[in-house]
């Protein structure tokens, strides 16, 4: 039986942890970050270009009702699967929060909610990497049982 499923290659030093609602990865190493990824249903109309892909990640972002604080960047950019949105927020309680949308086959939303300072920056670039080159791929299950 053929099926699809999502590929991602890791970062070194990334693992997956286990998760009851979604995906989840973080980095070896005390007080790291984790980077959540769920698959939502395709969506009933077609995101053409990168400025509505980021109008609909900001509409589910708003949409969580959670304390964010201020968005400090946003854009979109070319990957894998399409066009992939991202926006970044501060809180000063929290720190840091990146939220990424692509809308493939099936939308891929990601949440990273930062560890500690000293190593953020290097988490959210590695994450916004395996998101970037992340792809759906066909596999065979009847291999897997055999």
């Amino acid at each position: 039986m053929k099926g699809r499923t999502l590929n991602l290659q890791l970062p070194r030093g990334w693992y997956e942890v286990e998760s009851d609602r979604t995906r989840s990865f973080r980095r070896h190493g005390q007080k790291c970050g984790i980077l959540h990824l769920t698959l939502l249903p395709s969506l009933e109309i077609e995101l053409t270009d990168g400025e509505q892909v980021l109008g609909y990640l900001k509409e589910m972002v708003a949409g969580l009702n959670a304390p964010l604080g201020s968005l400090i960047s946003s854009g979109h950019e070319e990957c894998a699967e399409g066009i992939m949105a991202f926006a970044l927020y501060k809180h000063l309680q929290q720190g840091q929060h990146e939220f990424w949308l692509i809308p493939a086959e099936a939308v891929v939303f990601a949440e990273w909610q930062m560890g500690a300072l000293a190593t953020a920056g290097l988490e959210r670039s590695e994450a916004q990497q395996m998101l970037r080159t992340m792809r759906f791929e066909d596999f065979d299950s009847d291999e897997a049982d055999g």
